[in-house]
C-alpha cells in the first residue's frame, strides 16, 4: 500500500528550486539511530533550495515531509516458515536440542559450526532488509509525473543504495550514494570478509556504485577508505549531527544525583562498561564516592550481560536498567544527566566513525564520558567542541569520575564547558548545507558550468 504524495504547488512558482529523492529504509517515527540523518536531510535541504520526496517503508505513524512508502518482505521470516520454524525466534532457540542422540548431534553441529550464520548470509546478502527493494523500485513508477534532479541514497541497510542503482536508471538523474557505514568494513563485521564472501562483497559494492555520481561518508578517514578503493569518484565527508531544534537551553534542571546515563544499544559484546563500574566501586570503597550519591542509568536494548555486571560490582541499588524509551524520553533524561555515557568499540575499529549518539549527547549540553576503544574521530570531536572527555585507562577513568563528583558535591551539578560555536557545526542544518553544495556540484542548474569531479574535499 502506497502513500499518496503531497502536492507541489507550494513549491511551484519557483523555478530555482528542485527536487531530490532521498532513498532510507529508516525514517520516523522508526526509533533506529539510522533514521535520524535522513530526517535532518528532508528537514533542512529546503533551506538551501533542495526539496526532497522520501521513499522508505510503510509503518503507521506520523511520517514528515513528503513521503512515498513501499511494501516490504521479512526474507528471513519467509526461509524460516518453510522449514516449519517459528518467523519470529532466534533459530538457534529452535533447534531440536532434547531429541534423540543424533538429532540433539545434528543440531549442535548446526548451531557450533557456523553453517546457520553463513547460510543466514547468502540467504539475504546484501542485507536481511533487502525484501522492500523490489516494492521500492516499483513504488517509483508514481514518481514519473515528478521532475528529479538528483537522489540520494543512505546506507545501512545496503540495499538502500542496489535500489538507488535502479532507480537512477528510472529518473536518470545524478545518484549520490552516503555511507553512514562502510560496506566491506561494517562495524558488526569486526574484520573484513575474507575468502569467498569478501570476494562477492567487493565485486557486488563495484558493480552496485558503477553509475554513483558521489560518494559520502560520515568521516574523514572512511572517506579515504572509499577514495583508494574507489579513486575516480566524487568522495565527501560529511558527518552525522543533531536536529538544532533539540538543543537544550543553555541553563535547565538537573537531576539530584550523581547521575550517569547511556541511551541506547549497548553491544555488550563489543563494549565494555567494566571500566566504569570498577572504577566506581574502588572510588565508593575508599570513601571518595558516597554511594547514596551515585546513580547510574541505561535506557535500551542492554541484554543479560549488564545485570550480571551491576550484581558483580554491587552497584544494584544504584542502578537503573529499562528497554529503549520513546526518543522524546530519551532526550529528556540525557538533559538532566550530570554525566552522559558513551562507550566506544573495544579495538580500533571504530575509529574512524562516529557513534550516532555523540550528536544527540551535544545538544543535551551536558558533560560526556567516553570510555574505551582506542583514539579516533570521537576523540577528535569531543576536544574540538570541548563537551567531554575520552579515557582510555582505568586509572584515568578513576580520576575523571572523582574530579566530576568533587564539582558535583561542591556545585550541585558537573560543568558543561562545551564550545557552541564548535558544537553547532554538527547540526543538521549544517549538514544539509554540505549536502547542498554537493547536490549542486553534482546536479548543477541548467547554464551553469559542467561539474568537475574531486576527491574527499576539505568541506562539501
Amino acid at each position: 500500500m502506497m502513500d499518496e504524495l503531497a502536492d507541489r504547488e507550494s513549491h511551484g512558482s519557483n523555478q530555482c528550486r528542485r527536487l531530490a529523492l532521498l532513498i532510507t529504509y529508516h525514517y520516523p517515527p522508526s526509533l533506529e539511530s539510522g533514521a535520524l540523518r535522513p530526517r535532518g536531510l528532508s528537514k533542512y535541504l529546503p533551506e538551501f533550495g533542495w526539496d526532497v520526496v522520501v521513499l522508505t517503508t510503510a509503518m503507521p505513524g506520523h511520517r514528515p515531509g513528503r513521503v512515498l512508502q513501499s511494501d516490504s518482505r521479512d526474507l528471513v521470516a519467509e526461509w524460516k516458515r518453510r522449514f516449519n520454524f517459528h518467523p519470529h525466534r532466534a533459530l538457534r532457540e529452535q533447534l531440536p536440542l532434547n531429541g534423540s542422540a543424533p538429532t540433539r548431534k545434528t543440531a549442535r553441529i548446526l548451531m557450533n559450526s557456523g553453517i546457520i550464520p553463513t547460510l543466514r548470509w547468502f540467504l539475504t546478502y546484501p542485507d536481511p532488509l533487502k525484501g522492500w527493494a523490489p516494492f521500492a523500485i516499483a513504488a517509483v513508477e508514481q514518481l514519473r509525473r515528478e521532475r528529479f534532479d538528483a537522489i540520494i541514497s543512505t546506507a545501512p541497510p545496503l540495499s538502500c543504495h542496489m535500489i538507488g542503482a535502479e532507480v537512477k536508471k528510472k529518473l536518470t538523474c545524478p545518484w549520490i550514494a552516503d555511507y553512514r557505514d562502510l560496506w566491506n568494513t561494517n562495524l558488526d563485521t569486526l574484520e573484513d570478509r575474507k575468502g569467498l564472501i569478501g570476494a562477492i562483497q567487493r565485486h557486488t559494492e563495484r558493480k552496485v556504485l558503477a553509475g554513483c555520481d558521489a560518494l559520502v561518508t560520515v568521516s574523514e578517514p572512511w572517506a579515504h577508505q572509499l577514495s583508494r578503493r574507489y579513486p575516480t569518484k566524487t568522495i565527501c565527508a560529511i558527518t552525522n549531527g543533531f536536529d538544532p531544534d533539540e538543543l537544550a537551553p543553555p541553563e535547565h534542571k538537573l537531576s539530584s544525583k550523581f547521575s550517569i546515563t547511556h541511551t541506547g544499544f549497548l553491544y555488550l559484546s563489543k563494549r565494555d562498561p567494566t571500566p566504569v563500574f570498577e572504577s566506581l566501586r574502588e572510588l565508593i570503597d575508599a570513601g571518595e564516592i558516597q554511594h547514596s550519591d551515585l546513580l547510574l542509568r541505561f535506557y535500551g536494548n542492554n541484554g543479560a550481560l549488564l545485570p550480571q555486571l551491576v550484581e558483580r560490582f554491587r552497584l544494584s541499588g544504584v542502578t537503573e536498567m529499562s528497554a529503549a524509551v520513546p526518543r522524546e524520553e530519551a532526550l529528556r533524561l540525557q538533559r538532566e544527566s550530570q554525566l552522559l555515557l558513551i562507550l566506544s568499540w573495544s579495538g580500533s575499529r571504530e575509529n574512524g566513525g562516529h557513534t550516532g549518539k555523540v550528536f544527540e549527547y551535544l545538544a543535551s549540553r551536558r558533560p560526556i564520558l567516553a570510555s574505551g576503544g582506542a583514539r579516533g574521530v570521537l576523540s577528535d570531536l569531543l576536544e574540538q567542541t570541548n563537551a567531554g572527555v575520552h579515557v582510555f585507562s582505568k586509572d584515568e577513568m578513576r580520576r575523571t569520575l572523582l574530579q566530576a563528583y568533587r564539582e558535583y558535591k561542591l556545585q550541585g551539578r558537573v560543568a558543561y564547558r562545551g564550545n557552541d560555536r564548535a558544537i553547532h557545526l554538527y547540526s543538521h542544518r549544517n549538514m544539509a548545507q554540505r549536502f547542498a553544495k554537493l547536490l549542486d556540484s553534482v546536479a548543477p542548474r541548467i547554464g551553469a558550468e559542467p561539474h568537475q569531479g574531486f576527491r574527499v574535499p576539505t568541506e562539501c
